[in-house]
């Protein structure tokens, strides 16, 4: 548990989430209705707290979306609600990311969702200001991802984690897209925003796809998720669609968790 900063405003919440969570625990709610109860019992209480604050996120200069606190508490502190079996260290790195682009010095992550209450104080240990940027490391799978555009794929990769470092977990797909073709740019790397793909069977198309996909340089498709996990139905997706554009390599980049990953997927060339 971190320092004890703002005790009495801390001990409050406190109080009034074992409350809720006492009278309302086995109801089945979901993570809004928990959250309107809190706010209720932080009212009851006469605590000031505004539900689903809304925070501009830059990359940079640029401005790249809008992201929500669950609660800002008398404009001291953030609440984070789980409703899920068990708190993760995902969770203490969301609250984290929120703490650092606040400004705010403390956060508390609660989750009504498991066997027991949970209760986490967490503190703003890291500086406001960007992180340093953190070298992709080499990894036995570049060996092989490297055999086709070598150059730009590890430039592709150092933009990847260089977006990861500047905003860590916590947010949306669009936002990491948005850095990554922020950041692309920056470095003189052509990319192109694909939102549609016609499907086709047999050379007859059949329908029109919505989609998210980056195309770097016209030669690698990259899709920025945030995810808790990749699954083999996006590896097949992505395999679709190298093949549908005629690419051959695509790079699924999953910026959900603490250390950015990093999937590769190959087709071969039509022949």
């Amino acid at each position: 548990m971190g320092e004890m900063i703002f005790p009495e405003l801390s001990y409050a919440v406190q109080g009034s989430f074992f409350d809720v969570n006492r009278q309302l625990r086995g109801v089945g709610l979901s993570e809004e209705g928990w959250e309107r109860a809190l706010h209720i019992a932080l009212t009851a209480r006469g605590i000031c707290a505004q539900r689903q604050v809304a925070y501009e996120l830059k990359y940079g200069e640029h401005r790249i979306g809008r992201f929500f606190v669950d609660m800002i508490v008398e404009d001291k502190m953030l609440l984070e609600l789980k409703a899920t079996a068990r708190l993760l260290p995902i969770h203490f790195a969301q609250v984290i990311t929120y703490l650092r682009v606040t400004g705010l010095d403390l956060g508390i992550l609660v989750n009504f969702g498991g066997n027991m209450a949970e209760f986490e104080r967490i503190l703003r240990t890291t500086p406001s200001s960007s992180p340093q940027f953190i070298a992709p490391p080499i990894q036995s799978s570049d060996v092989v991802t490297d055999l086709f555009e070598p150059e730009l794929t590890r430039a592709i990769r150092g933009v990847l984690y260089q977006v990861h470092a500047f905003l860590r977990p916590g947010y949306m797909h669009m936002h990491y897209r948005r850095a990554t073709q922020i950041e692309l740019r920056a470095q003189g790397i052509g990319v192109q925003y694909r939102t549609k793909i016609m499907l086709a069977y047999l050379g007859h198309p059949i329908e029109t796809k919505e989609v998210k996909l980056l195309i770097v340089e016209g030669k690698i498709l990259v899709a920025c998720v945030a995810v808790s996990v990749v699954t083999e139905a996006m590896r097949l997706r992505m395999r679709h669609y190298l093949r549908l554009l005629n690419m051959q390599l695509g790079l699924i980049a999953n910026f959900h968790a603490p250390n950015l990953e990093i999937i590769s997927v190959r087709v071969a060339p039509a022949g």
